[in-house]
């Protein structure tokens, strides 16, 4: 598990997948977004 810290908490759940440089999240209408590594901080991914 693990939380991704920027504005706001971002739940594990709406974690797509994650590349070198790139997060991407799922949301709940199905469009897909995705933030650099430097926009935000991982804590504890496991």
């Amino acid at each position: 598990k693990g939380k991704v810290v920027m504005e706001r908490y971002i739940s594990i759940e709406e974690v797509k997948y994650i590349d070198e440089y790139k997060i991407y999240l799922k949301f709940n209408d199905g469009k897909e977004n995705n933030l650099d590594f430097k926009d935000f901080i991982l804590l504890e991914f496991n």
